[in-house]
């Protein structure tokens, strides 16, 4: 299953990079749901009570245009994290996309719920890239 949005930010890529490509500022752009946040610049671990207990690490940066996390939790569910980003001079398009791999029959129930996470983390990163 994959979630995602996109967004116009008024911010160069580069800067939209930088926050997004050291873990300890990711955890400002979660909802107040994520609980036990723990942050180096690499990785990172958290949970959301009820839901799962979870690690995050990058594993691929493509400069100013890419960040992709991995992340692990105690549901053994493999997900991703992507940031993809696109843009030249003093805007750039931001894309999040959530990749779960669930059973087909759980999909429905996830993807609401991710969904809004996703939206609502959109949101706060072009707000903090714009300012």
């Amino acid at each position: 299953m994959n979630v995602s949005n996109q967004t116009e930010v008024r911010a160069t890529a580069q800067k939209v990079y930088e926050l997004l490509g050291d873990c300890r500022r990711l955890g400002n752009y979660l909802p107040e749901q994520v609980q036990d946040w723990k942050a180096e610049e690499n990785a990172c671990e958290f949970s959301i009570p009820g839901v799962a207990k979870a690690n995050a690490h990058i594993v691929e940066k493509q400069q100013f245009e890419k960040i992709y996390y991995q992340i692990d939790n105690d549901k053994n569910v493999p997900m991703h994290l992507r940031f993809d980003i696109a843009g030249q001079g003093d805007a750039c398009t931001l894309s999040v996309t959530v990749e779960i791999d669930l059973p087909i029959f759980l999909a429905p129930m996830v993807k609401g719920p991710v969904q809004k996470v996703v939206d609502l983390a959109l949101e706060k990163i072009k707000t903090a890239a714009e300012q």
